[in-house]
């Protein structure tokens, strides 16, 4: 006696219903089954996998043995049994021979998210198989991020500034993260998450913040599974403040002689009305109003302080650049010819200006391998010995001695 079950499976595309009935058939009696029944065995079954909006995909089934008739599942609703799975304009089971049952979904859209499973059915010399199920998971991309700020520019410092970015259409929910003035920040940071068509997300981040005077800039940046790269909206930050000044240079090294030409670099909110340059103390006339200052250097400029002056409607502020003006070595003191007795105690002097400042030595008898001393002063006991004539030398970095 054989005992057979049907399988239901509907296939339904608009209006149209398709009727399946896989019947499997279960002898009790060991008799009518052959000595030797077909083992119908899966070498390969789908697996888990995640596609990105309007992909293609491929579930793998191959079957060894098979001999029953096969279906995939959707949901555990079956898709039918024919390979082109008449009614599914995307979908078809691909292989290059009769153990190979791939179902194949061309342009993936949210609607083909489901656990699917392929099966096998039985006959009368073999069992029904089926496979592990196998989740598809459809990932869908937002749009590109949209950020506003809700407080008007110029900011006063410290007030609270508040911005918002919205990701829309992402499927799972975008990642935001904030950067202010190109760092990241996660403070002051509220997300809210609404659903959106398609169980699609919409992901609304609003930030806070006390603004500061040095505030430049706020970027959203969004992450999500279907991006290659992150996206990135930035908008300009503008903060009422003093003065903020740097004095830079034309010339890092500055010899005597040079004409540099210096800026006063300003960074204020609103503008600055006022530039003054001094040199010390004494106002340079013909810079007044000017960013700019020409100066021709020479060795009495030397260690002079040289300032820039800015004021605008919020205050006032200055910046100082200490002038380093290199020349060639001077001799402000040099040695004299000294007679004396022996036994007398000899004291010789050199000095010199220069910048940078020198290096001494003392050689005798014009032996330069015959350094008798280093320093500006030279003292020993005349004898015999020790009489001769002495030559003090000063070497300046950057100068031939």
């Amino acid at each position: 006696m054989r005992y057979c079950t049907g399988q239901e499976i509907f296939n339904m595309k608009g209006t149209m219903m398709k009727f399946v009935m896989l019947v499997t058939c279960v002898s009790n009696m060991k008799a009518n089954m052959k000595a030797n029944p077909i083992i119908q065995t899966f070498l390969k079954e789908p697996e888990t996998v995640s596609v990105k909006e309007g992909d293609n995909v491929s579930l793998p089934c191959t079957i060894q043995n098979k001999v029953g008739v096969l279906q995939w599942t959707k949901d555990d609703f079956g898709l039918g049994t024919s390979r082109d799975l008449d009614g599914y304009d995307r979908y078809s089971m691909v292989g290059e021979d009769d153990s190979m049952w791939n179902l194949r979904i061309f342009n993936v859209s949210l609607e083909d998210e489901a656990i699917y499973q392929c099966q096998v059915g039985a006959t009368i010399d073999a069992r029904p198989i089926r496979s592990k199920y196998a989740k598809l998971t459809v990932i869908s991309p937002p749009m590109t991020p949209d950020l506003s700020i809700t407080s008007e520019m110029p900011l006063e410092e410290g007030q609270l500034l508040t911005a918002e970015c919205i990701s829309s259409g992402g499927k799972p929910a975008p990642n935001i993260r904030w950067l202010r003035n190109n760092k990241y920040i996660d403070s002051g940071v509220k997300v809210t998450e609404r659903d959106s068509e398609g169980s699609r997300t919409n992901t609304i981040s609003t930030i806070q913040f006390p603004a500061s005077w040095n505030d430049t800039s706020i970027t959203c940046e969004v992450t999500h599974d279907a991006f290659k790269e992150k996206q990135e909206v930035t908008k300009q930050l503008i903060v009422k403040h003093i003065p903020i000044m740097n004095i830079t240079s034309s010339k890092k090294l500055k010899h005597d002689g040079d004409t540099i030409i210096f800026t006063c670099n300003v960074d204020a909110v609103p503008a600055a009305t006022e530039i003054v340059w001094k040199l010390n103390d004494e106002e340079v006339q013909e810079a007044r109003g000017s960013t700019i200052l020409v100066l021709n250097v020479n060795k009495f400029l030397n260690e002079k302080t040289l300032t820039c002056f800015a004021k605008n409607m919020l205050g006032n502020s200055f910046a100082q650049h200490i002038l380093n003006i290199t020349y060639s070595p001077v001799f402000l003191l040099a040695p004299g010819d000294i007679t004396g007795n022996i036994g007398d105690r000899i004291s010789l002097s050199c000095e010199v200006d220069s910048n940078p400042q020198p290096s001494y030595i003392w050689i005798k008898d014009n032996n330069i391998d015959e350094v008798v001393s280093d320093g500006t002063e030279l003292s020993f006991v005349l004898t015999s010995e020790t009489a001769g004539i002495y030559t003090c030398q000063a070497s300046v970095q950057g100068f031939t001695p």
